[in-house]
């Protein structure tokens, strides 16, 4: 097997012809790092999502069942998905440096859920989906590749081809001088830029394709966390009008339906090189 791109003690079990198979996966010791896994009827691998929940970086504001309306449509459309959880802060192993090792070992252990459905020579395309603060964790994912073995994260194995944000909070410096989620990046990276400058710099990569999917009428994370970037971290911005936060959460909703067409793209090769446009 090869991925197109760059310890567990449950494994995934093998799904017949005719019906997803789904299973609880740990993907590490701690008790937060686990994920759904989800492969559609025909046991097709070629293309996993990984999905990265938010609610700004701690435990009380939810879990990987926010995204569960999202998996499921993900799973009907024929994608492989990997829904993951995560130490968040307000937990033992949540915050800086824990949240980012376990969602880089979530995206690693990508190579250990397709191994049973794949040959030596099969190529697996990796996408990753993430809400609010999620969509943070999903574009640093993307980025790993450009961190040295000893940074935080560094040495990946699994490097997503293409990030997606939905109302993601992908400015974190910005999103720590102006407080957004009372704090939430403050807390989560334990301090400002000026006390933390290496942390930021770690926590602000971002791979070559990070698409912002965002809500005109998003109150929780402001748009400008995304449209008001120098090059980079965001390839392109998707502005849905009339829309709030949480709207793509909902497979019925115009926001993800800017999310199949993207996704659409990238499985028959042309995402970053097609533009999606506003809608």
């Amino acid at each position: 097997m090869s991925l197109a791109l760059a310890s567990c003690s449950n494994s995934p079990g093998v799904a017949d012809d005719s019906a997803p198979s789904s299973s609880l996966v740990r993907y590490g010791d701690d008790p937060s790092e686990f994920g759904s896994w989800q492969v559609p009827a025909g046991d097709d691998v070629s293309h996993v999502v990984v999905l990265v929940h938010g609610g700004f970086f701690r435990v009380r504001n939810g879990d990987l069942n926010l995204m569960s309306d999202v998996e499921r449509d993900l799973v009907d459309l024929g994608f492989a998905v990997w829904n993951i959880e995560y130490g968040r802060v307000g937990e033992g192993a949540g915050g800086w440096p824990h949240t980012y090792e376990h969602v880089g070992g979530a995206l690693d252990h990508v190579e250990r859920l397709v191994d049973p459905y794949t040959s030596g020579d099969s190529d697996v395309h990796v996408a990753i989906i993430g809400h609010s603060a999620g969509g943070h964790l999903g574009a640093w994912a993307s980025g790993r590749g450009s961190l040295t073995a000893s940074d935080v994260g560094g040495s990946a194995a699994v490097v997503p081809e293409l990030a997606i944000g939905l109302g993601a909070i992908h400015d974190i410096a910005a999103a720590a001088a102006d407080g957004v989620g009372e704090g939430a990046v403050v807390d989560l990276l334990g301090g400002m830029p000026s006390e933390r400058p290496d942390r930021y710099r770690v926590a602000s990569v971002a791979g070559p394709c990070v698409v912002a999917i965002h809500g005109s009428e998003d109150e929780t994370v402001p748009i400008e966390l995304a449209s008001q970037l120098p090059a980079g971290p965001v390839h392109q911005l998707v502005e849905i009008d009339g829309v709030g936060h949480f709207d793509g959460l909902d497979p019925d909703s115009a926001t993800w339906r800017a999310v199949r067409d993207l996704l659409d793209q990238w499985r028959s090769g042309t995402a970053c090189l097609n533009e999606v446009p506003s809608k």
